[in-house]
């Protein structure tokens, strides 16, 4: 089934920039896709980092064919859960960093996902399901007497991010984010193992709805309906994993974001957790244009922000190096980072528009959604143009 770790894809515009960006994903994930996926190659770390391989790895398999890659992967994370349920942080496990911390412990069923969803390998969820079910439980017993979260599993926060979002409302919504996926895999092998699995999916959705429920009444404004965490990352999570009352809110929320970006003068101001969803989210609810402002804003903080300062390779931090301040500590700053390469998943999911479809996982049937730069500014300020290709298991699109 398709070539093991072939480089698959070609992605190009009429903007030489943004080329070079694409560039820089490929050559980061060259260099840090060794073995195992690496946070970067080049410093004492070299680890496996949990956060940063969910946070890419959608974007990972756009670019090259890493079913075999993640299987072997997905093997280390099972090596290195801990009796009680909880996934570490670095896999595989040799840095005593801790575990269970959110959005770095969830890669453990986030990534399988991802793979099941585009190679249509349920052999991964089924290799793997009875390590998230015991990953669940542990979830369960972590303080959520009011969803307060005990403090280690809530360090890292929207790591690196220029504006705080409240961690522990991270760790709510990654919850919730892990109990849709319980849903959906377990609804996906309920089609070869039947009822239990079919049980399970009924047991997850009805923890979703409480997840919901809690969340409404600890982080929605009883006035407005919308979030009180008024960060971008906050109101990315909210609408990311659904957790609005209505679709009347979802879109007010949609709005009310687009305004808080245009306010910082169209930059971003996320971590590694809002960066790994911020475009596409945004096209998702039909604010593509604003997507395409940040893709092309070259001011710090911005993805072109590296490639005018001659980035070969995606940087750890937005500001790993400045004009105006030079380079950053070098005991924690990385020039290999690949994390917010995760741009190049919403380059092909919705700036092309080459989509899989969750009912006929693996592109076997597959969505065309291409979503055009309309903004009303000059060509050369714009992308016109889109040259793009992915090798499929069904074929090349």
């Amino acid at each position: 089934v398709g070539n093991v770790n072939e480089e698959n894809s070609s992605f190009s515009t009429n903007n030489p920039l943004v080329n070079k960006l694409y560039s820089n994903v490929i050559w980061g994930m060259r260099g840090n896709f060794l073995s195992i996926p690496t946070d970067c190659p080049q410093r004492d770390e070299r680890l496996g980092w949990m956060g940063d391989t969910q946070i890419f790895s959608r974007a990972a398999t756009y670019n090259a064919d890493v079913a075999s890659f993640f299987h072997k992967w997905a093997k280390d994370v099972l090596d290195g859960q801990q009796p009680d349920g909880s996934y570490p942080s670095v896999v595989p496990d040799n840095w005593n960093v801790g575990y269970g911390r959110t959005a770095w412990a969830e890669a453990g069923i986030i990534v399988p996902w991802n793979i099941y969803l585009m190679y249509g390998d349920k052999g991964i969820l089924e290799s793997n399901y009875n390590s998230m079910e015991r990953f669940m439980n542990w979830l369960a017993t972590q303080h959520f007497d009011g969803f307060k979260y005990n403090g280690g599993n809530t360090q890292y926060g929207d790591w690196l991010a220029y504006q705080n979002t409240d961690p522990r409302y991270i760790s709510v919504c990654y919850y919730a984010y892990a109990a849709q996926l319980m849903i959906k895999i377990s609804k996906a092998l309920t089609q070869s193992a039947g009822d239990t699995f079919d049980q399970n999916a009924e047991k997850y959705q009805t923890l979703y709805d409480n997840i919901k429920a809690e969340f409404q009444k600890r982080y929605i404004s009883s006035r407005t309906g919308l979030p009180t965490i008024f960060t971008q990352t906050g109101y990315l999570l909210a609408l990311k994993f659904g957790l609005l009352a209505t679709p009347e809110k979802t879109k007010q929320t949609a709005d009310e974001l687009v305004k808080m970006i245009q306010a910082n003068e169209n930059k971003l101001s996320t971590g590694f957790v809002g960066t790994g969803i911020l475009n596409q989210t945004l096209s998702q609810y039909g604010a593509s244009n604003t997507a395409y402002s940040l893709l092309l804003q070259r001011n710090d903080p911005s993805w072109l922000y590296s490639v005018d300062q001659g980035a070969t390779t995606i940087w750890e931090r937005w500001n790993s190096y400045t004009i105006a301040k030079g380079f950053g500590d070098p005991g924690m700053n990385s020039f290999n980072h690949y994390s917010y390469g995760a741009v190049s998943e919403w380059m092909f999911r919705y700036m092309v528009g080459i989509e899989t479809d969750e009912n006929y996982p693996g592109f076997k049937h597959f969505i065309l959604q291409p979503n055009p730069d309309l903004r009303e500014v000059a060509d050369d300020e714009k992308i016109t143009n889109v040259d793009a290709s992915y090798s499929s298991y069904y074929g090349k699109i």
